[in-house]
């Protein structure tokens, strides 16, 4: 088994949840409720400088085509039937290799998302 620091480990967290749009007091009240820490704006800030650069050290800096797509699903959850869009970001760079770019969940699709 593979050792993992809290270190990382809550810095993999805090970056999925910029991903998702939460911002620095979002990010700080879910650390606090989920694992009971306190974090401040300038560790926020560290940690996303800290993986800004390793994520804009591994992507191209320019992509000849960029594909948007929303994929719909219905769940049951709890007796109901929901539905929900997972979108999809693909790039494909100079060299006609495709990365995806991102991998997003809402409750509907929309053209502001």
């Amino acid at each position: 088994m593979r050792k993992i620091s809290i270190s990382n480990y809550i810095g993999k967290k805090i970056i999925g949840l910029y991903g998702l749009g939460m911002s620095y007091s979002d990010n700080q009240k879910y650390i606090d409720e989920i694992h009971d820490f306190e974090v401040s704006d300038g560790i926020l800030s560290r940690i996303k400088a800290k993986y800004y650069l390793k994520l804009k050290n591994s992507l191209e800096s320019v992509y000849s085509f960029i594909y948007l797509d929303a994929m719909h699903y219905k769940f049951r959850v709890e007796g109901q039937v929901k539905f929900k869009a997972i979108y999809s970001v693909l790039g494909v760079t100079m060299k006609d290799q495709k990365e995806v770019l991102g991998i997003y969940f809402a409750n509907f699709e929309s053209s502001s998302f």
